[in-house]
């Protein structure tokens, strides 16, 4: 299975997996990335820190 994630800093896609919808939202904000997840309509956020330099 692969996931359709664009190698854009801004991003929102939906994926079926085993029978649940996921809604991932991808953002950058000042250096940050942030995920919001969202699991049969239930919203959770996750923030990381600073991603590594390349």
């Amino acid at each position: 299975m692969q996931v359709p994630l664009q190698a854009v800093p801004n991003q929102t896609l939906t994926v079926i997996l085993d029978n649940n919808t996921w809604a991932v939202t991808l953002k950058t904000v000042e250096d940050t990335t942030v995920v919001s997840l969202t699991l049969n309509n239930t919203t959770c956020s996750i923030v990381p820190g600073p991603l590594p330099e390349r």
